[in-house]
C-alpha cells in the first residue's frame, strides 16, 4: 500500500486509521443508526441465517424506502423495481449451509438459478457476503470508486473518476474475476481489516461515504 493516499474533507493527507476512523463516523449522518445496527447483528450471528434475516438484509442493500422496513412481504429497490420477498426469504433455507464449505462459486451460481426478477450481480454479491458473514465483502461501485481514487495515490474527492459496471449476472467467471479484483484492492489497501467477520464494518462504511465524494 506503498502508493496509497488518504484524504480528509478539507483535501489534506490522513493516515489509513484515520481516513476509516473519519468516513465511517460520516456514513452515520447519511444513514439510519438503528437500520445499520440490525445489519451488524445479523453479520454476527453464527446460526443459521433466517429468511427474515436476508429479507431485511437486502431491503438494506437495496435502499428500499417506498416501504416498511419491518414489512417483509416486499423489497422495491431504489429504482422502483420489485423483487420477490417470499423467493428471497424460501433462499436462506437452502442455501445457507453452503458458506461453511467456502462455495463462493456455487453459491453465486445457486442464487442466480433460482432467475429472481431485478437481482443482479450486486446483489447477488450482496447475500453472500451476509450468508458468509462477512467472510467475503459487499461489493460497492461507490467502494470501489473509493478503493481506485486511493490507490492512484494524486486524487481528492470531487475528482471524476471512471467506473465500469459489472458484467452480465448469467457471466459467473467474469462476474467472479471482478470480485477477485476487488477483494484484491480491498487487502491491497486495508490488509485483512476489511473482513467483517473479523473486525466489523467501518471500513465498508468508510470506502462507501468517501466514495460518493467523486464525480
Amino acid at each position: 500500500m506503498d502508493n496509497c493516499v488518504f484524504y480528509n474533507l478539507k483535501g489534506e493527507k490522513i493516515s489509513r486509521e484515520q481516513f476509516v476512523k473519519l468516513y465511517s463516523e460520516i456514513y452515520y449522518y447519511l444513514n439510519d443508526y438503528e437500520k445499520e445496527a440490525e445489519i451488524d447483528r445479523i453479520y454476527q450471528r453464527r446460526t443459521s441465517i433466517s429468511g427474515d434475516d436476508l429479507i431485511r438484509f437486502l431491503k438494506w442493500k437495496v435502499g428500499d424506502k417506498n416501504t416498511d422496513y419491518n414489512d417483509l412481504k416486499v423489497i422495491i429497490t431504489q429504482y422502483g423495481s420489485a423483487i420477490d420477498a417470499e423467493k428471497i426469504g424460501s433462499l436462506a433455507n437452502r442455501i445457507d449451509d453452503l458458506w461453511k464449505n467456502k462455495c463462493t462459486k456455487e453459491l453465486y451460481q445457486k442464487i442466480i438459478d433460482e432467475g429472481i426478477n431485478n437481482v443482479g450481480a450486486v446483489y447477488t454479491l450482496a447475500m453472500i457476503s451476509i450468508i458468509t458473514r462477512g467472510r467475503e465483502p459487499i461489493y460497492d461501485k461507490f467502494a470501489e470508486v473509493a478503493l481506485d481514487a486511493i490507490m492512484i495515490g494524486n486524487h481528492s474527492f470531487r475528482h471524476f473518476m471512471k467506473y465500469k459496471e459489472l458484467p452480465d449476472k448469467t457471466d459467473t467467471d467474469a462476474v467472479l474475476k471482478r470480485y477477485e479484483e476487488y477483494k484484491w484492492k480491498l487487502k491491497t489497501v486495508f490488509d485483512e481489516k476489511w473482513q467483517v467477520d473479523k473486525y466489523g464494518r467501518d471500513v465498508d462504511r468508510a470506502l462507501w461515504t468517501y466514495g460518493h465524494l467523486f464525480r
